[in-house]
């Protein structure tokens, strides 16, 4: 069993799959995805089909997480979510003018 956290921010309430029946779906709430691959073995499939929205896999050893988990800390421009501070003051460099 492998949590996976995806992140899409371009289409934040974006449904991933072959049906419309929820429990067949990965549905995406503000963004965020989290699921169990076990139950969705063709998920990498449905990600990188032609068409979808660019959405980011974040590693489960990673330290971002969703920004629904207790104690996150959110950036202000993208919304991603990280377990320590440190975590996303490193990432807001990423934001900063390229000069």
């Amino acid at each position: 069993m492998s949590k996976m956290l995806l992140f899409c921010p371009e289409t934040p309430g974006l449904t991933l799959g072959p049906s419309e029946i929820p429990a067949e779906t990965i549905k995406f709430k503000a963004g965020w995805a989290t699921f169990d691959s076990d139950d969705f073995p063709e998920w990498e499939t449905w990600v990188n089909h032609p068409g979808t929205p660019r959405i980011e896999v974040i590693p489960s050893d990673s330290d971002e997480v969703a920004p629904a988990a207790v104690d996150a800390h959110i950036c202000p421009v993208c919304g991603k979510g990280f377990k320590p501070e440190i975590a996303k003051k490193g990432h807001m460099r990423s934001h900063a003018p390229k000069v």
